[in-house]
């Protein structure tokens, strides 16, 4: 099988949190989070343009219009960003090597597995915060993926990382439900077993030094 490795250009700034060279587009049915988001982006990263749309439409027409790099796009019951991904992703389409975060409410492991087949290259589930928006940011501007391209997919690398580990401290994508994706999830004994655990116990609350 014949696979092809596609570096895209980087659009990273001079520092990991400076995000001038970015230009954003939103797409999201409901104002009200095409607001936080582009406030998010505007206010707390200092993005050089943000534009929200309400329709993948209006999205395409503006990457026509040319001057885009980075799409953040809703998956829900009024945006099919599956379908964007497609076309987006497709042999013709002058976008394929457009960064595409998808944000979405929907979060079973079949879910975020199709998103990812479809191309894109980072998903955030709803609600989340202006944290989890700069995570996505950075790694897109300072750790981007390469492009692969085979016979039945084209988008990012869908494999996070290439280290040749067995045993039980190997990650494996079908274990989706644990955030480290461990093989083998051993119980953590001591307060900084992970927040929402059992035994979890709040920084403030700890007794000695931090």
């Amino acid at each position: 099988m014949n696979v092809l490795i596609h570096r895209p250009a980087a659009i990273g700034g001079a520092s990991e949190y400076d995000f001038s060279r970015c230009r954003v587009l939103v797409l999201d049915p409901f104002i009200a989070t095409r607001r936080l988001v582009c406030d998010i982006l505007n206010r707390d990263m200092r993005v050089d343009a943000v534009q929200s749309c309400c329709t993948p439409e209006e999205v395409l027409r503006l990457l026509l219009d040319g001057g885009w790099n980075i799409l953040f796009t809703d998956w829900s019951g009024g945006t099919n960003a599956i379908a964007l991904l497609k076309v987006l992703r497709a042999n013709a389409s002058p976008f394929r090597f457009l960064p595409v975060v998808v944000m979405s409410g929907y979060n079973s492991p079949e879910q975020i597995r199709a998103a990812r087949d479809a191309g894109m290259s980072e998903f955030m589930l709803k609600p989340f915060s202006a944290q989890v928006i700069q995570t996505r940011l950075r790694a897109i501007t300072q750790a981007p993926r390469v492009f692969v391209e085979s016979p039945d997919f084209f988008g990012p690398d869908r494999r996070r990382r290439h280290d040749a580990i067995e045993g039980a401290e190997r990650r494996v994508h079908i274990n989706t439900r644990y955030a480290d994706r461990r093989r083998v999830n051993r119980p953590h004994r001591g307060p900084e077993r992970r927040q929402g655990g059992a035994g979890f116990i709040p920084p403030e609350r700890r007794d000695g030094p931090r």
